[in-house]
């Protein structure tokens, strides 16, 4: 898992945290958020993947995989 990825698990679970909180004891999400040491900001905007994200990898790693076949200079190796 990337530190990427990692990063929007945490997100993720602190989100659900704080709903669980407001569902539960139902205090406000403001009051949760403040208890639980969570930005609003946080809980308030959603994460959008992007749409070319998987189309972007895969460049990404086709690049690097005709790059690895190439020496420095550009010159194919054997």
């Amino acid at each position: 898992m990337t530190p990427f990825e990692e990063a929007r698990d945490s997100s993720n679970r602190r989100r659900l945290c704080v709903d669980h909180v407001v569902s539960k004891l139902g205090v406000s999400e403001r009051m949760a958020c403040r208890v639980l040491g969570q930005h609003r900001s946080t809980q308030r905007k959603k994460p959008t993947g992007r749409a070319d994200e998987e189309a972007l990898d895969s460049d990404i790693s086709g690049s690097s995989a005709s790059a690895a076949k190439t020496d420095i200079a550009g010159s194919p190796l054997c």
